[in-house]
């Protein structure tokens, strides 16, 4: 029996050359390059529609074959911490074939290209978006709240959440939001087709065919979603005592006034530009995780205003947590040590099941456990909330002794240096000014046009 050479590609396997020249060509096609839609895209398809193509992705083969039809199957993923009975406790992952994913990746980088080219996103848009990531849109939350604050003004952070964004649009929606934003005629066939008459293979082996919404593990539908997202962006002006920014589904609402009673008002107009909006893309906000605090500035906040939305009132919080970090009322980010003392602490615990003082892993993988993990859970947003303040670096230093403990195996009364030189790793809140600092002399280089080099070492002698 003949063998079968195996050619690897970028984490896919093909059984003939041919095919692999294919394969990596889609793959590593630019979008800004070639005035066809993919440069590839039509023998992709030619031998997609004609030929069964043997795959092995994992050691799993999967074949296609067919009329450029992949129906995917879908599996249910259990969230945390939810009842199983209710429907809405499931995650929907679809499981794509490979030359699926090929043209997903394809039709989603084109797409992008074509918005970011074109400046057509808002830029208070982060989340699916080259740097304009969590901290980046953290960092415009913190400025707002910090100039407020030096204004000797009270600021009130509304967090609105929606329930299955990305399950609940319409494709007519998708595909008029793809026409308004001037999408290329030919990329716009690709999307109209790529949205038309699509199955699931359920657990039963049944198909179900679906017209709303797309299945997360989708490369498009992030993209897709911030088209969406956008509409209700383009909505608010840029004003002064207000910042409206999103994240993915995650949207937040900043207004800042001398008086928290002020708040009633302002936002009266805001909540009815988002009733609108959520009407016409048939969204529903969450009552539970939709939820707002105020920032006081001297003394504490004893008005709490009446911000409603759909007529229900939302709820006060004395902490809100945004992207990972842990808001209170005082702006101090104790809460959110608080939190994450918290999860150190399971974690660790659940790290000492399998190491003992005289049995168990060894204190070398212990610590790259903790560096790779722990260390970076805590240190997460440092550019934040990190304050160099006695009560701050004491608790830092507080959540670094249990992970130190685990790695040198010593007494619970070994004092934190011992532990720390015992190991081997630097004091936690010494890291975490060497990132602060690190990351503001970045933005000096970045904000300084004429500037392409700094001697860091001739600033700190300075």
């Amino acid at each position: 029996m003949a063998t079968t050479e195996v050619f690897q590609c970028h984490g896919f396997y093909c059984h003939d050359s041919k095919y692999h020249s294919l394969l990596f060509s889609c793959l590593c096609a630019r979008p800004d390059k070639t005035p066809h839609i993919f440069p590839t895209l039509d023998p992709l398809l030619s031998v997609v529609i004609e030929l069964p193509i043997p795959i092995r992705q994992n050691d799993r083969q999967v074949r296609l074959q067919g009329r450029g039809r992949w129906p995917p199957r879908i599996v249910l993923i259990p969230k945390a911490h939810k009842d199983l009975s209710d429907f809405e406790s499931y995650r929907p992952i679809c499981l794509v074939a490979i030359w699926g994913k090929i043209l997903d990746k394809l039709i989603t980088h084109r797409l992008v290209n074509h918005l970011e080219t074109n400046n057509l996103l808002n830029e208070r848009q982060y989340g699916f978006r080259e740097n304009l990531g969590t901290i980046t849109a953290l960092k415009a939350v913190n400025n707002f709240i910090l100039t407020a604050k030096n204004e000797k003004q009270v600021t009130c952070m509304i967090s609105l959440d929606i329930k299955n964004a990305f399950n609940s649009i319409k494709w007519a929606d998708l595909i008029n939001l793809l026409k308004k934003y001037s999408t290329p005629s030919k990329l716009l066939k690709v999307f109209n087709s790529f949205l038309k008459d699509r199955t699931v293979i359920l657990n039963n082996g049944d198909r179900w065919s679906y017209n709303i919404g797309d299945p997360q593990e989708s490369s498009c539908g992030p993209i897709l979603w911030l088209l969406v997202a956008n509409e209700a962006l383009e909505l608010f002006s840029e004003q002064e005592n207000l910042l409206v920014q999103a994240f993915a589904d995650d949207f937040i609402i900043l207004l800042k006034a001398s008086a928290s009673y002020r708040f009633t008002e302002l936002s009266k107009e805001i909540m009815l530009k988002f009733e609108s909006w959520a009407t016409k893309f048939n969204l529903v906000f969450s009552e539970n995780k939709s939820r707002y605090i105020m920032f006081k500035v001297n003394k504490t906040v004893t008005h709490f205003p009446g911000i409603y939305l759909f007529g229900k009132r939302i709820s006060y919080a004395n902490e809100l947590k945004y992207l990972g970090i842990v808001f209170d009322p005082n702006h101090s980010f104790m809460f959110h040590h608080d939190r994450i003392q918290e999860k150190i602490v399971r974690l660790n615990e659940k790290l000492r099941r399998i190491t003992r003082a005289t049995w168990g892993v060894r204190p070398e993988m212990v610590k790259e456990i903790y560096l790779t993990i722990l260390e970076r859970i805590i240190l997460y947003g440092v550019e934040i909330w990190y304050l160099d303040r006695v009560k701050m670096n004491t608790k830092l230093l507080q959540i670094q002794r249990y992970p130190l403990l685990s790695i040198t195996k010593a007494y619970r009364t070994t004092s934190n240096e011992a532990l720390q030189i015992l190991s081997g790793c630097i004091p936690i809140d010494l890291k975490a000014q060497m990132i602060v600092e690190t990351d503001f002399k970045i933005r000096g280089v970045e904000s300084n046009d004429n500037t392409h080099l700094i001697d860091f070492e001739t600033e700190e002698k300075n």
